[in-house]
This record gives structure tokens, C-alpha cells and sequence, in this order.
């Protein structure tokens, strides 16, 4: 007896016990006549037991053929099951992930590591701009889902993390010392640069704003050159940089990280990528004060 079955053949015999006549069953298989009752010699030689019985009108089944049928469409349901989970999981799916400059080198790569294990089919494409901008974005349906920094007690997303805005700058520096003060204020839209600005004027320290056009990679080359210093939230303080701890420096106000579009995900991926980056910020949150 053979040690495996050979599913076309299988398939052949269901539609045979489906239909009860070969003429109906071939136009579900899609064979001839010939070609079907070809298979089902096969079949019924590689187990070794007859499985129809045939007379002029119609077919029936044998008591090994009975079996067969019962067990037989079970397997075919599995094989069918499997091959579609599989189809649908081989679909390429894509989503649009916003996030602000400040974020997306330090938090994004371990969430998308681990979401890329579980979702390899899935693509997050990122855009990376300011808070206010990536928000506009996903309101014209631009992004399926966004990080936004933002005051604390705004009202927009899911809060993930609460963080406190640092003076940081070059390890050992001194530019926290000079007069004026050189602070550099992100671009236009920067949730940042208004409080700090005020923080600044009511402090009553002789200081002057810089801007660095591009990413990070030019204001964080500037601050450890020590030639300036500037905000960030404490979790994102890269290694190579020193929060500045100068008495003469304002205190800086707290800030909020939230996702937007996570309770409208519009995809099994998209709310499992929502979970995703809410669990990464939920064991975040407890060592960030």
C-alpha cells in the first residue's frame, strides 16, 4: 500500500462521490473522461482496495471507498486551507509610518526588527519630517499611521511615553558657558522651538538661535564639535553627546510622544504594528522619568 496519497487523484474521487456520475464529476476536475478514470485506477491500485462501484446510471461508493470519502475531504479542506493562508500571507502589504527626526533613528530600528520577524511579507515605509507635518500628512491620508511630539496634555493619538526635554551637548563642553549662548532650534514646524525660546527669554540669558538644514546628522556633528547646544527629549540622548547640567540653563518643559491612526488601523498588519510599537514604549516608559 502506498505511503502517500496523491491529491489529484484524491480530488478526482471526491468530485466522483460529490456528484455521483463521472460526467459531472470530470467538469468539476476539469479532465476527460479517459484521463479521470485513469486516475482513480491509480488510486485505487497504489492503496490496494476498490472504491466505486460502478453501474449504467451511476456511481457509488465502496465501504473502503466510504472511508476514504469522509476522510479524504477533511485532507483536501486542510491542503486547500493551507495553500490560501499561505497566497494571502504572499501578498505584498505596505504601510506608511511617520516619524519625527528626534525619533526615528533611536526607536524605530528595534520595533521594526522584531515586527519584521513576525510580518516579513509586510513593508514600512517611513517618512520622517516634523510632528506637525507628518500629522497633516496622515489627515489627507498620506500615512496610515504617525509618531507626533507634542506638549503634554494634547489631545491627539494614543500617549505612548511622557518625557522631559534636556539641554545637550558636546561631553566635557563648554559651549552651555559662552556668551552669547549658541542653541540650536529645529526647522518650521519644530514643536520644540517655541517653549524653548521662551524658557530662553525668561531666563534673561544672552543667547542666539542656529539652524542646521537636513537631518540630525548636522546638529549633532555641531554639538559634539561643542560649538553649540540644544533640546532633546532625555530618551533620545545619543551616546556620544552629554546632557548639559549648567545652573544657568532654563529648565525645559515636558513633552509627549503619541501614535496617531492606531485605533483605525485599517489591516491585521497595521494594528499589529500599532501593538508593536505600543508594547516597545509601554517597557520604555518605565525607565524614562
Amino acid at each position: 500500500m502506498a505511503r502517500h496519497i496523491n491529491l489529484p487523484q484524491l480530488r478526482t474521487f471526491i468530485a466522483i462521490a460529490d456528484t455521483g456520475t463521472m460526467t459531472k464529476a470530470v467538469e468539476k476536475v476539469n479532465l476527460t473522461q479517459s484521463a479521470a478514470s485513469q486516475q482513480i485506477a491509480k488510486l485505487e491500485e497504489a492503496l490496494g482496495v476498490k472504491l466505486l462501484e460502478r453501474n449504467t446510471n451511476k456511481v457509488t461508493l465502496s465501504n473502503h471507498g466510504k472511508l476514504l470519502y469522509s476522510c479524504g475531504r477533511e485532507l483536501l479542506m486542510l491542503n486547500d486551507r493551507i495553500l490560501e493562508n499561505l497566497g494571502e500571507a504572499s501578498k505584498a502589504v505596505e504601510i506608511k509610518l511617520g516619524v519625527p527626526h528626534d525619533l526615528v533613528e533611536v526607536f524605530i530600528p528595534p520595533i521594526l526588527r522584531e515586527f519584521g520577524e513576525t510580518h516579513p511579507h509586510v513593508t514600512v515605509t517611513l517618512s520622517s519630517l516634523s510632528s506637525w507635518k507628518l500629522f497633516e500628512q496622515y489627515t489627507i491620508g498620506k500615512l496610515d499611521m504617525a509618531l507626533v511630539t507634542d506638549p503634554v496634555g494634547t489631545n491627539r493619538g494614543e500617549v505612548l511615553l511622557e518625557d522631559e526635554l534636556v539641554w545637550v551637548g558636546a561631553r566635557d563642553g563648554k559651549a552651555s558657558q559662552a556668551w552669547p549662548i549658541m542653541v540650536t532650534l529645529g526647522g518650521d514646524g519644530c514643536q520644540f522651538s517655541e517653549p524653548i525660546a521662551d524658557a530662553l527669554m525668561r531666563s534673561g540669558i544672552e543667547w542666539q538661535s542656529t539652524h542646521h538644514i537636513g537631518g540630525l546628522g548636522s546638529v549633532f556633528a555641531s554639538l559634539a564639535a561643542d560649538r553649540e547646544i540644544a533640546p532633546l527629549l532625555s530618551s533620545t540622548v545619543p551616546s556620544f553627546l552629554a546632557v548639559q547640567r549648567s545652573a544657568t540653563l532654563p529648565k525645559l518643559p515636558h513633552f509627549q510622544i503619541s501614535l496617531v491612526g492606531a485605533s483605525v488601523s485599517k489591516s491585521l498588519e497595521q494594528a499589529a504594528l500599532a501593538k508593536q510599537i505600543k508594547n516597545y514604549f509601554s517597557k520604555l516608559s518605565v525607565h524614562v522619568k
